[in-house]
């Protein structure tokens, strides 16, 4: 078997175990590397030609349902696909497929750690799989509904309402950002990968009612992410926007309009360590309409706190296809 360049430590490598020593998510030096390689533009290309040529028979897709024999094979294609990817690279990089696969599915099954992964290593299991097929399949669906919700803004006087279909303005402070994954246990490798596709968000659907806010978005290679908020101000277990399952409460401020999403004893912070999500319309300097993201993080067990934000346009009419 041929040496592999993993064996020598290496500055990432050094870079990874001081991480570790603060407590840092990390990946093991074969993962790091491939997840590079499965975000490239190439290797992107083909996954999303795959998607939109199989995701049709997805709609409507349950994971507690029925699941078609269709849907198994597609899948197994999938992994086929992958699978010839994953053998291009073990041979430039001295491993095998199995080993790859192997380091994969372990980072897996790390709950904070898979939800800052890439789209490819988290879809090598089925339930990611369908999850990502079924948002493909229902994109244009989803974007209708934004776009009803948001023209029905004007004749319920809510100028507040965030319903919209929206895109990434790439105006964000990176600095912040990199920080906040950092706290978040995001394993570094992976954080200037996701600062990158932060800047090209897509898909971004918005429906807000009384009760409640959909938000769903696409980000390149790490795959879509949907999430329901119910504005009662309740705490309830589940998993958030990152991954993370803990004890989450929404809520819309009646003076603001603003919804804060509150994640209260981060598991991946210190003693009472939280995060904070918060949604509202604002205006750019030219006076058009645009989604504000505020991500604030607090720490009181190492006195840190981080303040980051991103910004969306407004596609008016819903702007170009749902399915990109």
């Amino acid at each position: 078997m041929s040496e592999s360049k993993y064996d020598d430590p290496s500055p990432e490598s050094k870079q990874e175990e001081e991480e570790k020593s603060e407590g840092a998510s990390f990946l093991s030096p074969l993962v790091a590397a491939f997840a590079e390689f499965a975000t490239s533009q190439a290797f992107g290309s083909d996954l999303h030609n795959f998607e939109l040529e199989n995701s049709s028979t997805f709609n409507g897709a349950e994971l507690d349902g029925e699941q078609h024999l269709e849907w198994t094979d597609i899948f197994n294609s999938y992994v086929m696909l992958i699978e010839g990817k994953m053998e291009e690279f073990c041979e430039e990089h001295g491993s095998s497929a199995e080993q790859l696969f192997k380091e994969i599915s372990e980072v897996n099954d790390d709950p904070i750690v898979s939800g800052f992964l890439p789209q490819v290593l988290m879809n090598c299991e089925y339930t990611h799989f369908l999850k990502q097929m079924k948002e493909v399949a229902e994109s244009s669906s989803n974007k209708d509904l934004a776009v009803s919700a948001a023209a029905k803004i004007d004749s319920d006087g809510d100028s507040k309402n965030i319903s919209g279909v929206y895109k990434s303005t790439g105006d964000f402070n990176e600095k912040n950002f990199l920080l906040f994954l950092k706290h978040c246990k995001c394993p570094w490798v992976l954080r200037k990968l996701f600062c990158k596709t932060a800047k090209n968000i897509e898909n971004v659907f918005c429906v807000q009612d009384e009760n409640k806010m959909t938000f769903k978005y696409k980000m390149k290679f790490f795959g879509s992410k949907s999430e329901t908020y119910i504005l009662d101000n309740a705490s309830r277990p589940k998993k958030n926007i990152w991954n993370v399952v803990a004890d989450q409460r929404a809520y819309r401020d009646s003076s603001t309009g603003k919804i804060h999403v509150m994640l209260d004893d981060h598991p991946s912070l210190g003693a009472g360590g939280t995060t904070e999500h918060v949604f509202y319309n604002d205006v750019d300097d030219e006076g058009n309409k645009i989604l504000v993201w505020d991500q604030i993080l607090k720490d009181p067990s190492i006195d840190v706190v981080v303040n980051s934000s991103m910004s969306f346009s407004h596609e008016k009419d819903g702007g170009g296809g749902g399915r990109k």
